[in-house]
């Protein structure tokens, strides 16, 4: 609508940066599976919810799926992981240090669902800071971070999610380019001194309204 547009024109935000000093020096390291990551909470309530089938429906030998969740107990989506042939899913738990396993994955595949909660992902951008390139659904959120093609792959459906990583791996040449892409992409984008200078300047942009309503008594 003409008054939707109109708010949206007034709409400010800054990105959540990445603290780069917290991981220092992402390197890859030699590994012999060919690893796709997953980092953040496992459940319904958030991921797809065919994670399992479309990850399996991979055709790519030696896959693993690497799996770090903020808890421990992934209860029964975990036991879903059962019904799959035995290492194709490594569950993490929580996972203090997630530099350790972005330096041993290829792709960092992050399938959510189509309502999911999410909003700023630091799980995605802090991927592509490490060098990964990221396959994920095209949502709001998503898009809003990733740039189909040139900084990660977003797949509208669970056949193109699998292809996606098939192609990635076919393809280590494209791995390289996008993960080199994203990772140009949130230094200068995701750099914390920008984002607190957009903040700053949205403070000076409102202070005016601000003293307008200030309480004099």
């Amino acid at each position: 609508s003409e008054t939707g547009v109109q708010h949206h024109k007034k709409l400010r935000y800054v990105t959540f940066p990445i603290d780069f000093e917290r991981f220092g020096t992402i390197q890859s390291k030699t590994h012999k599976d060919f690893n796709v990551g997953y980092i953040g909470t496992f459940d319904y309530s958030k991921m797809h919810k065919k994670f399992f089938s479309m990850s399996a429906a991979v055709d790519v030998p030696k896959i693993k799926f690497i799996i770090c969740d903020h808890l421990d107990d992934i209860g029964k989506v975990k036991l879903e992981a059962q019904k799959y042939p035995a290492g194709n899913f490594q569950f993490m738990g929580f996972t203090e240090n997630i530099k350790n396993i972005l330096e041993i994955l290829d792709v960092f595949g992050y399938p959510l669902n189509t309502n999911h909660f999410g909003s700023g992902e630091q799980a995605i951008s802090e991927a592509m800071y490490a060098g990964l390139p990221v396959v994920a659904f095209s949502h709001p959120c998503e898009r809003e971070i990733i740039a189909h093609n040139k900084t990660g792959i977003l797949v509208n459906n669970e056949q193109d999610y699998a292809k996606a990583i098939k192609a990635l791996y076919l393809k280590p040449g494209e791995r390289a380019r996008i993960g080199a892409n994203a990772r140009k992409h949130i230094m200068e984008y995701f750099n914390p001194l920008r984002c607190f200078k957009e903040l700053e300047s949205i403070y000076k942009e409102a202070f005016p309204i601000m003293t307008k309503y200030r309480f004099t008594g």
